[in-house]
């Protein structure tokens, strides 16, 4: 099916006043508002207010907040889309309402602005535009640790990627099958992502345990990724190579996957030389402690900076020779 064809709303997302203390952010004239404080503004006639505070939540690691994966996303547009159809609600304004907790904010905002890109057809910094101006300003998103996070990831980050997805036709709201997606992003389904079709999958690494100390399912068994790569034969089987970003962790040569373990240490590759293989080879990416790795990979990026040491590599597996 084609990605929604047609022309971006005529109209522009705009900061307006709803009365002398409460600002809101119009996204559909007479229609649709988006508006954070306390409580819902009162007086407001023909006012249908909703609220996804506690009800679409972002599952944390550490101390990350969000964004919404694209589950969520989905869920939220096609329901804001299916309420904004409904006759009953035909002669509502209808405000999507937020508290002042400022993460929940920063996503709910997100969310409205996704709504716009998705469904509205809006570039991204035609929806961000007037959130810009809303006070108090929005938090920027984060990796998953505790630790100081030296970057800053905006939801306009977050719009445009999502804009650019579209345009790749990497996404499509119409032909998107949330039951797989939110199946296989499970930790015992195998923890993955298509980040691009038909050239990367993101997964956390395979243990030989599945269970911490206290039974809790925290990794996918290496034996379980023989069936959940196999999922889908028409999409999975054009992946064929497995780029590691640890250490071996476990027997992968038992699965057809021809696994290449990238030891980042030892390879001493330039950053430029491992993107040109990755956007020229069809590989899988563990992306457990990524950042941890790369903190290692660029100090000896350096050393081998300063040594010349080459970039090209021939890696040996199960008498099958791979030389990139």
């Amino acid at each position: 099916m084609k990605q929604n064809s047609r022309q971006p709303y005529k109209d522009e997302p705009k900061l307006v006043a709803l009365d002398a203390k409460t600002d809101a952010v119009e996204i559909i004239k007479d229609r649709l508002y988006w508006i954070s404080g306390k409580e819902p503004p009162k007086n407001q006639p023909n006012a249908y207010f909703f609220n996804i505070d506690q009800d679409l939540q972002y599952e944390p690691f550490f101390a990350d907040f969000g964004p919404h994966n694209l589950g969520n996303t989905y869920r939220f547009v096609t329901e804001l889309e299916h309420l904004l159809a409904d006759p009953e609600f035909s002669k509502n304004l209808i405000y999507h309402y937020t508290g002042v907790d400022s993460n929940k904010r920063t996503n709910a905002c997100y969310l409205i602005c996704a709504y716009q890109v998705i469904i509205l057809n809006r570039g991204a910094d035609s929806a961000w535009a007037p959130f810009a101006k809303v006070q108090p300003p929005f938090n920027d998103y984060r990796d998953a640790s505790y630790g100081y996070c030296t970057y800053k990831c905006t939801i306009l980050d977050c719009l445009r990627g999502l804009e650019y997805a579209i345009k790749l036709k990497w996404f499509n709201v119409r032909d998107f099958k949330l039951r797989d997606y939110e199946y296989y992003e499970r930790v015992e389904n195998g923890d993955l992502n298509v980040i691009i079709p038909e050239k990367f999958i993101a997964f956390s690494g395979p243990s030989p345990t599945q269970r911490d100390a206290d039974g809790v399912i925290i990794f996918i068994h290496i034996q379980n990724y023989n069936t959940n790569f196999n999922f889908n034969t028409n999409q999975l089987t054009t992946y064929s190579t497995e780029l590691s970003l640890l250490k071996t962790m476990y027997p992968f040569s038992r699965i057809w996957v021809l696994h290449l373990l990238l030891d980042l240490i030892k390879r001493l590759m330039k950053p430029l030389d491992l993107l040109t293989m990755v956007l020229n080879t069809q590989i899988y990416i563990s992306l457990m402690d990524l950042a941890l790795q790369m903190i290692f990979y660029i100090n000896f990026w350096m050393y081998a900076k300063k040594r010349k040491v080459k970039s090209q590599f021939t890696a040996r597996l199960d008498q099958v020779e791979l030389v990139l």
